[in-house]
């Protein structure tokens, strides 16, 4: 597994179900019309233990390679080091939380693969 830079860059990944559900709430709720609302998840995971997380859950013997951003891109690139969205007027307007977990979306990606 391929993993940019030192892998400490943190984001947050949410499932595409949690996304649609939360974009449909939206679209039929008044207050939210005209806003601008974060969608997604707040729970914050680095690359480099997403990738520990993936070998773990898929049982793999695969092996965590680090590259450069100036191997992989170009010697330009820059990335921001933490993204984590701020979901506060999300979960105020809905009063919703993402259902899936991240360990979650990465046991049901590992399967939909492995049935490929």
């Amino acid at each position: 597994i391929i993993v940019h830079d030192d892998g400490e860059q943190i984001r947050c990944f949410a499932h595409v179900a949690d996304v649609v559900r939360f974009v449909i709430e939206l679209v039929e709720l008044p207050a939210a019309h005209g806003q601008v609302i974060n969608i997604g998840s707040a729970e914050p995971v680095s690359i480099r233990e997403l990738a520990e997380r993936v070998i773990e859950i898929a049982g793999s013997k695969s092996k965590i390679q680090f590259e450069s951003y100036a191997d992989a891109y170009d010697k330009d690139f820059e990335d921001v080091r933490r993204r984590i969205p701020d979901v506060g007027k999300l979960e105020k307007l809905l009063d919703l939380r993402p259902e899936y977990k991240l360990s979650e979306i990465i046991h049901e990606l590992v399967q939909i693969q492995r049935e490929a």
